[in-house]
């Protein structure tokens, strides 16, 4: 039996700057120097973290997301995954409304009158 329950779209948004390090469970995280941050932002731009998967090994560089992040770490790191359930993974603007009705319907016995009276939000949601 599938489900179509969330999509995973790692964007976030961005939050204040933090100046010391942050300490999750899974992730690491070191405020980006600012020499760098520069050079990725613009006017009036966010301000970014390295992240890095706890227990790493040292060589693994870490990856530079929007400080936001570090605010959805925790929730994405203990969010609760079924056996069954389906992830639709894509890229923006590549189809992914397109593919969410697709599968939902499939996996619903081509229910089109359930379909036009229930939002695709809420009958397919997105795991950001």
């Amino acid at each position: 039996h599938w489900l179509c329950r969330f999509q995973l779209l790692l964007s976030v948004w961005f939050r204040e700057f933090t100046t010391k390090q942050v300490r999750l469970k899974m992730f690491d995280f070191k405020p980006l120097e600012f020499d760098a941050a520069d050079s990725l932002g613009c006017p009036g731009a966010p301000t970014f973290v390295e992240v890095k998967l706890k227990d790493s090994p040292e060589e693994t560089k870490p990856c530079v997301l929007p400080a936001k992040f570090v605010d959805y770490a925790d929730r994405i790191r203990n969010f609760q995954v079924y056996e069954d359930d389906v992830w639709i993974v894509t890229f923006p603007k590549c189809g992914t409304t397109w593919t969410q009705e697709m599968v939902w319907l499939i996996d619903h016995d081509l229910d089109y009158d359930t379909a036009k009276q229930v939002n695709l939000n809420a009958r397919s949601v997105f795991f950001e």
